[in-house]
């Protein structure tokens, strides 16, 4: 079994929760302009987060809403459609982040989820006007760190970096579930269930839906990706379940993924170290590989894979199964394997040169499949170099210090390249953490936070000077025009004595 039945029921409880939470919540009105909604209270997102509560609704109306979303209550955010017209998310700038529950890199997102639960629905995430310009902090439309939710309707498109950097950013939607703390040197671990569906993301640098943890339990249907073709800077993949991630995906389409990277292959579907995944009915088409699985106990069953410029389904590992498949027009095989009792049944493979291809491994058998311009419907051993390095999955690990980089210069930030993992020391308290202007104080460092300085007073006692405050230089006391009255009238200022 892929979950306990505690497990597969787990995101419907989440979602009856909220439900029930929902009949005693307020709900909050947003109009940008008040145009549909002419009574509406708030006019941006954040406005109405500033005074909700743990259980309240926020209803968003139609508009444009230029602004980065971070939730930290449990609160459902919806989108209020008006025939073509929906709510758009389009933040300028990303000053929020998060470090990743898994490696602690940081993750910046246009809606940014660090609460235990919530609720998305029919809502639009425009990602392109967002300026981050190089690999820290990570970016993604919508971040979900160690959060349960119920995902609905969401578009999202456009994450990226504005100027492509070689590292791991851009993703549509990221789901993680990870190590959250720890107490008294023992591992606090977060959980991720998330229900996606009736969603679409396309134009992310990297991929569409990435889900990362073996905390994290994923069910997700009906939902769309599209990749960039040729034209993608960076190996994308259409969905991503890595490390241990419990999944069922069905009726997805994934679109136009490939990549011109040497050696390197773009997927419809990368399952890196999923646990027991379960892909059912998924199109995939006009892709390199169409799902690709290094891992144990993956099903992809009565699902459509065609126009591949390599393999239809690659399994790299044990008790893997491809069940009633159609695969069609591949130009090296339906289904790879190498490992041990995969099993390939029934389905139709047509117009590739191999049907199955057994490189290496024992027990491994395929039944009733049919063939249409098939030359070797099956193949044994040969010659081939592909192995789990031919994909590119994103990564939360740092490679460099600058992946860390949190921003904070009340901290030494650290990458441990042997881990990927990130770290961050506080330094003295009282060193300086200067923001380059004199006039609001001087600002030091106090556990590992920049605090406040107290800001220059600057008045010298004398009607005939101004009092200003310069950044650089502090206070000013420059004089004012001569002939100035001064003294209540019985004298007048030069070169800035009263006289």
């Amino acid at each position: 079994m892929l979950l306990s039945k505690a497990g597969y029921f787990a995101v419907v409880v989440v979602g009856t929760l909220l439900v029930a939470g929902q009949a005693r919540a307020n709900i909050l009105v947003v109009d940008d302009d008040n145009v549909p909604c002419f009574s509406a209270p708030y006019h941006n997102i954040n406005a109405a987060l500033a005074v909700a509560e743990a259980g309240d609704e926020i209803d968003v109306c139609p508009g444009l809403y230029s602004e980065q979303v971070v939730l930290t209550k449990v609160l459902t955010l919806r989108g209020m459609p008006v025939g073509s017209q929906k709510a758009v998310i389009m933040p300028p700038a990303l000053p929020a982040s998060r470090p990743s529950t898994i490696g602690g890199k940081l993750v910046a997102a246009g809606i940014l989820v660090d609460a235990p639960r919530v609720v998305l629905d029919s809502l639009v995430v425009d990602m392109s006007a967002a300026n981050v310009p190089g690999c820290a902090p990570a970016v993604a439309g919508v971040y979900l760190r160690d959060a349960n939710g119920l995902v609905t309707n969401l578009q999202v498109s456009g994450a990226h970096a504005t100027a492509p950097p070689d590292c791991d950013t851009g993703v549509g939607l990221l789901i993680e579930g990870g190590q959250i703390g720890d107490i008294f040197g023992k591992p606090l671990l977060g959980k991720a269930v998330v229900s996606l569906a009736d969603s679409t993301f396309t134009n992310n640098q990297k991929g569409g839906v990435v889900v990362l943890g073996d905390r994290a339990i994923v069910k997700i249907r009906s939902s769309q990706v599209l990749g960039d073709g040729t034209a993608a800077t960076e190996v994308q993949n259409g969905i991503e379940l890595s490390g241990g991630v419990k999944a069922r995906v069905q009726d997805v389409q994934l679109r136009h993924f490939h990549t011109t990277v040497a050696g390197k292959t773009a997927t419809g579907m990368l399952l890196f170290g999923a646990h027991k995944a379960r892909v059912r009915r998924a199109t995939i088409t006009d892709v390199q590989t169409g799902v690709f699985d290094v891992g144990d106990g993956t099903r992809v069953m009565d699902s459509q894979i065609g126009d591949i410029s390599s393999d239809g389904i690659v399994f790299l590992g044990r008790k893997n199964r491809a069940l009633g498949n159609l695969i069609d027009v591949s130009s090296v095989s339906g289904v790879f394997i190498d490992g041990d009792r995969n099993t390939v049944v029934g389905g139709n493979m047509s117009d590739m040169p191999v049907g199955v291809w057994f490189f290496d491994g024992q027990r491994d058998r395929s039944k009733g499949v049919k063939t249409t311009n098939v030359p070797e419907a099956e193949r044994v051993g040969g010659v081939r170099d592909l192995t789990s390095d031919a994909v590119d999955p994103f990564t939360l690990d740092c490679a460099v210090v600058a992946d860390c980089d949190d921003g904070n210069p009340c901290t030494v930030d650290a990458c441990d390249a042997a881990t990927g993992a990130c770290s961050y020391t506080n330094v003295a308290d009282n060193t300086s953490c200067a923001d380059g202007n004199v006039c609001n104080g001087a600002e030091v460092c106090l556990e590992g936070v920049c605090l406040i300085g107290t800001p220059l007073v600057c008045v010298d006692g004398n009607e005939c000077t101004t009092s200003t405050c310069d950044s650089a230089l502090g206070c000013q006391f420059p004089p004012v025009m001569d002939g100035t009255p001064c003294n209540g009238g019985m004298g007048m200022c030069v070169a800035g004595v009263c006289t």
